[in-house]
């Protein structure tokens, strides 16, 4: 229960400097996510996924999609990892989100 109260007040963080070329609610916004574990290190090459989009993790634990404004559960996955799962809200007042997502080592 720890994990899911810690993750939930983490991916709700929402910076509104991020740039995006689409304003449009229509078109989409640009998310990114961001995959760590609990000392800050990234978590490479892990899958995510929302609102039928995907991407997968680079080196530095990023990724990026398109998603129009609305509600989304956002999952994460990656061997080795316990699965990430939550929700997430894409607003039409902010151009841009970023949303960090903690994982755990699943101990394999």
């Amino acid at each position: 229960m720890r994990a899911l109260l810690y993750t939930i007040a983490i991916s709700g963080l929402v910076f509104a400097g991020c740039s995006s070329s689409s304003g449009s609610g229509k078109s989409g916004k640009i998310v990114t996510f961001g995959t760590y574990i609990s000392n800050g290190d990234p978590v490479p090459s892990a899958e995510v996924k929302a609102g039928g989009e995907s991407c997968i993790t680079d080196d530095e634990g990023f990724c990026e999609v398109k998603l129009k404004v609305g509600d989304y559960e956002v999952t994460a996955t990656k061997n080795g990892y316990e699965p990430y799962s939550d929700m997430i809200s894409i607003t039409d007042d902010v151009d841009g989100f970023y949303f960090g997502l903690l994982m755990y080592s699943s101990g394999n």
